[in-house]
């Protein structure tokens, strides 16, 4: 992602870097499941994890709820540009 908004793709806000840091510190095994669910909900209504999955995925990955929900949040965004 580059600085210069002519040359990117997601402009680089606080909260786009932020969202990338939480990203890039997941393991990678772990990342992946959560994208391709998300990326098999895309289109889908209703949320694309339970409340109970959440938990799980929370105590997995060792993050806070606020971080697991940016991370989610994040993934479904630069899936859906």
């Amino acid at each position: 992602m580059a600085e210069d908004e002519g040359d990117s793709l997601f402009m680089l806000t606080k909260r786009v870097r932020e969202a990338v840091t939480l990203i890039n510190a997941l393991d990678e095994n772990h990342l992946a499941v959560v994208v391709k669910r998300l990326a098999r909900s895309t289109g889908e209504r209703g949320p694309p994890f339970s409340d109970d999955e959440l938990e799980q995925l929370q105590a997995r990955l060792q993050i806070p709820a606020a971080d697991l929900t940016t991370v989610i949040e994040a993934c479904s965004f630069f899936l859906e540009v």
